[in-house]
């Protein structure tokens, strides 16, 4: 279980205000399911970039990425 370190709108901002801010695992999940709540609208851009890096080196959140998507894909597909 991922366990958070500070609240997400702590996070959003220190991220939109530094575009180098490392994420944890955590945070990563946060944010990911914080832009799937909101669909992805625009204004994001360095946020997902915080969240692509994190990514891009961490296999276990790049897991729970791919297998969130297909849960997306296949509700969807439901209604």
């Amino acid at each position: 279980m991922f366990v958070q370190s500070r609240p997400l709108w702590q996070l959003l901002l220190a991220v939109r205000n530094d575009s180098k801010t490392p994420l944890t695992c955590a945070e990563c999940i946060s944010i990911l399911e914080y832009l799937a709540d909101l669909r992805i609208e625009t204004g994001h851009q360095r946020v997902l970039r915080a969240v692509q890096r994190h990514l891009n080196r961490c296999d276990e959140c790049n897991y729970f990425f791919d297998v969130r998507l297909q849960e997306l894909e296949a509700l969807s597909q439901i209604q």
